[in-house]
């Protein structure tokens, strides 16, 4: 018994430096002067569209409204941020451009007609930059997730995306939870995806996105050894032009991010909120794999239960556990007083 309070009392003791030690660590990388924030989006969906019942997206994460992503844009331009490419990131990385005051990385993943047809003309317009990870087999998870609201842009469509002046990456060559693949099979979605869009955009394709939280230490050799020079997975926070670009961190923006939300995920404070909240919920996957993984974040952050975590509602249960932390405390020194 004396054992398994002596356990209980290192763990109470020694937890708590271990969370202020991350959160330190992590506060630390978001307020560094070399961030840059890479933004995640996945797919946009037409206001007209949906106020005209044209179609029905009620999809709360994985889609921003075009009228929304226009407002961000402009907040972008309104507030000195120069968006920048992958290449021009690295350039600066090497000294072979300057830094801009402001810079930031808009991303596209999965290469969504929507993103073309909706994305492309609001970018042009504005004279900014915006990068699309790419597709070109892919499975039929995928396909059907979009049925009826969007679709996998097609090779000349992919094309189109690059004549207006977006980047394209490699997003693999299905859309395949690279961990659970075989090792032949894993060379084969790196390798193939860019050897094939390569030859398609007439230009080397040397940026990737694993696809579905698929992320291991396999996954991204696969992807170093294939000659990628960057790389992104599940990392949630701010990039840094120190950080390792093969494990490049991202902002994700959701359709729930007004302007207003928007602007706030780029400023140190608010993306180190933001940072901690996306590890968090990064736990079911990094406990039982991508697969399992996706499905018990599906249950935690469905209808029933993602009022929890609320950013209110975290801070709350933050506030809960530091209190009964508090009480366990006051137990303990209580019990070794007496």
């Amino acid at each position: 018994m004396s054992e398994l309070l002596l356990m209980w009392d290192v763990l109470l003791l020694g937890t708590p430096l271990a969370v202020v030690a991350w959160l330190l660590v992590v506060w630390r990388g978001e307020h560094a002067v070399d961030r840059v924030p890479v933004l995640c989006y996945h797919r946009l969906t037409s206001q007209a569209d949906l106020d005209s019942g044209k179609i029905v997206d009620d999809e709360p994460v994985w889609t921003v409204l075009d009228t929304t992503f226009a407002a961000q844009l402009d907040y972008l331009k309104n507030n000195g941020f120069e968006t920048l490419d992958l290449d021009e990131v690295l350039a600066i990385q090497r000294g072979e451009r300057p830094a801009p005051a402001k810079g930031v990385v808009i991303t596209f993943d999965d290469g969504y007609e929507s993103v073309l047809r909706l994305g492309a003309p609001l970018l042009a317009a504005r004279g900014q930059r915006a990068v699309v990870y790419a597709l070109l087999e892919p499975d039929s998870y995928t396909n059907g997730q979009v049925a009826g609201i969007d679709r996998i842009c097609t090779p000349d469509e992919i094309l189109a995306m690059q004549a207006h002046g977006l980047q394209i990456g490699s997003h693999s060559m299905t859309h395949a939870i690279l961990t659970t693949l075989s090792a032949d099979k894993l060379r084969w979605e790196v390798e193939a995806s860019k050897a094939q869009l390569s030859a398609l955009c007439g230009r080397e394709i040397n940026h990737f996105c694993i696809p579905r939280g698929g992320v291991s230490r396999a996954v991204v050799d696969a992807v170093r050894d294939a000659g990628y020079l960057t790389c992104s997975g599940r990392a949630k926070g701010t990039a840094r032009l120190a950080s390792d670009w093969l494990t490049l961190p991202r902002i994700a923006v959701e359709r729930h991010h007004t302007p207003a939300a928007f602007g706030k995920l780029l400023q140190p404070r608010h993306s180190f909120v933001h940072k901690v909240l996306g590890d968090l919920r990064l736990i079911p996957t990094r406990l039982f794999g991508a697969t399992w993984g996706r499905k018990l974040r599906s249950l935690l952050y469905g209808p029933g239960l993602s009022w929890l975590f609320a950013p209110r509602n975290v801070k709350r249960l933050l506030v809960l556990g530091a209190v009964l932390y508090g009480v366990a405390l006051v137990e303990l020194v209580a019990r070794r007083l007496g």
